[in-house]
């Protein structure tokens, strides 16, 4: 049970790069517009809204692998449809935008699901293992993405997609003593949004930890569609290039999966507000690089340090919130994809058409420095007014 859960992950993460990768270079492929494929990106990730505000009622643990089964069988369903209605702009868009919803709920149904499975003294190196993974999956999901979206059409990329989507069906058909309390899940009321937030907030370390974690995945779901054009841009590249680059932050991912394993991180908050500086000052340097060698080497600091954010942020959810409300802060990370990251990735592609990639993601670089300084402000005067507060109010 435990390494089918590592793998069945590795395969999602796989699978969903893969996704994003191929639909937009194969929609960039079809009109060479930024600003187009900054919308289909917002398309396929602002869905996730509304998974935040009825994640009490969706994930409670007796539902969760009902959740994976049928939003698998849409899923199918959804990209089959899309195989022959692509053309449609309408189609086109509806259909991203419901395998966005669908994503979403497999992929938080799949995160409080593997909580409730693992020993707590297990989820340190459980988490770590998945990161080691699914950094792995970096590596060869953006690359199969961009071969995908440089050697088919996209009705084409929606059938193999489709075919993708069958196997985790099968995959979770084979696990073997699955905890399940359905006693207790069926007493169990959802929880509502105003009760998620409430107890969120008794939480103040970790409320730190997702805010600064939120702030990553923001910049990053800017940063990730403006890649294409930035690849033709800078070294006149085609989706192949572009797809070395995802691989190369994969591989230092790997790396930066198995540190939390070694080095014991205490203060994972100050952590994470740390590695957004970090981000933001690497991010400009690979904007203002102009040797493709070097630019592969920062893709890679950038994987180590975004990989060890992950294992961080899953493990102090995981630890310290109750099961009803894991989910929520689950997809809180969701949330701040859709509402800020992915407007801000269409608008920031529509620029793009003007002024070009470049300039747009060093825009970027210098928002994620300013609000990583900002925030650890913020913590260093939240950590001195709460020395004598009891560790239960922090």
């Amino acid at each position: 049970m435990y390494y089918k859960l590592i793998f069945l992950d590795c395969y999602l993460t796989i699978c969903s790069f893969l996704y994003y990768i191929a639909i937009i270079g194969g929609v960039y492929n079809a009109n060479g517009s930024a600003g187009q494929i900054g919308f289909i990106a917002m398309a396929i990730t602002l869905p996730s809204i509304v998974i935040s505000f009825f994640s009490g009622k969706l994930f409670k643990s007796a539902n969760l692998l009902r959740n994976i089964y049928i939003c698998s069988g849409i899923k199918i369903i959804a990209l089959l449809s899309l195989y022959f209605l692509f053309t449609n702009p309408f189609f086109l868009i509806s259909l991203i935008v419901l395998n966005g919803v669908l994503n979403q709920l497999i992929a938080v149904s799949k995160q409080s699901f593997d909580a409730i499975q693992i020993e707590p003294a297990l989820r340190t190196k459980f988490n770590s293992k998945k990161a080691f993974l699914n950094e792995i999956a970096l590596i060869i999901g953006p690359a199969l993405g961009g071969l995908t979206a440089a050697y088919f059409s996209l009705s084409n990329i929606c059938l193999i997609l489709a075919i993708l989507s069958v196997i985790p069906i099968f995959f979770l058909l084979s696990f073997k003593n699955i905890k399940r309390n359905y006693e207790e899940a069926v007493k169990q009321k959802g929880v509502s949004f105003k009760e998620n937030v409430q107890y969120l907030f008794s939480k103040k370390v970790v409320i730190f930890l997702l805010l600064s974690y939120s702030l990553v995945v923001i910049i990053l779901e800017m940063q990730t569609p403006l890649t294409f054009p930035f690849v033709k841009e800078k070294f006149n590249g085609d989706n192949s290039v572009t797809g070395v680059f995802f691989s190369v932050c994969g591989i230092g991912g790997v790396i930066g999966a198995l540190i939390p394993i070694f080095i014991k991180i205490k203060n994972e908050a100050l952590a994470i507000l740390l590695l957004v500086i970090f981000d933001g000052l690497f991010v400009f340097l690979f904007t203002i690089s102009t040797n493709f060698y070097l630019s592969c080497a920062i893709f890679t600091i950038l994987g180590l340090m975004g990989s060890i954010a992950i294992v961080l942020v899953e493990t102090k959810v995981q630890n310290d919130l109750e099961e009803k409300y894991r989910p929520f802060a689950f997809s809180i990370i969701q949330l701040a994809k859709s509402s800020i990251g992915a407007p801000l990735a269409a608008g920031a592609a529509a620029v793009a058409d003007h002024i070009g990639a470049v300039k747009v993601l060093r825009g970027a670089a210098y928002i994620e420095i300013f609000s990583g300084f900002l925030f650890l402000i913020l913590f260093i005067f939240f950590l001195r007014n709460t020395k004598n507060c009891p560790k239960e109010i922090i």
